[in-house]
C-alpha cells in the first residue's frame, strides 16, 4: 500500500480504535452480588434462539441460565406453536412463517408444538 492509501485508512482505523477503547467492557456489563461477604460477578441475562425448521426445534435441547430469554423463530413453511409439556400451562399461540415469540426463562421445562405433537424440545436452566 502506498502513502496515499495509508492516509486514507489511518483515520478510519484511529476512530475504530477509539470506539473500541471507550465502549463498555465485559466487566462493566457484569453485575455483582454479595454472598456471605464475598462479591461474585454475575453475567447479564443472555438471549438464546431456537429455530423452527423442517418440523424440528433447533437446538432441541438448550442449556441456559435463570433469567435468560429464549426467542423461537418459525422458519418453517407451516404454522407452529410452543407449548408447555405435558400440562399445556402456557402457549405461544400460533406462529406463522417468519414469526417469533420470546419468553424469559427461570426453570427447566419440556415443550412441544401442540399443532404437531411429535415436535419436542427442552430448556435446561443450569446453576
Amino acid at each position: 500500500m502506498n502513502a496515499r492509501g495509508i492516509r486514507k485508512v489511518l483515520p478510519i482505523w484511529a476512530v475504530s480504535l477509539l470506539f473500541l477503547s471507550y465502549g463498555p467492557s465485559l466487566e462493566d456489563k457484569m453485575a455483582t452480588t454479595k454472598t456471605s461477604g464475598v462479591e461474585i460477578a454475575v453475567a447479564p441475562p443472555a438471549i438464546d434462539t431456537v429455530i423452527i425448521k423442517g418440523m424440528v426445534f433447533i437446538p432441541g435441547d438448550l442449556h441456559l441460565h435463570k433469567g435468560d430469554t429464549v426467542i423461537w423463530i418459525n422458519k418453517d413453511i407451516v404454522p407452529h406453536n410452543i407449548t408447555d409439556f405435558p400440562d399445556s400451562k402456557w402457549t405461544s399461540g400460533t406462529l406463522a412463517m417468519n414469526s417469533s415469540w420470546k419468553m424469559k426463562v427461570d426453570d427447566t421445562f419440556d415443550y412441544y408444538c401442540s399443532i404437531h405433537p411429535t415436535m419436542k424440545g427442552k430448556i435446561t436452566v443450569d446453576p
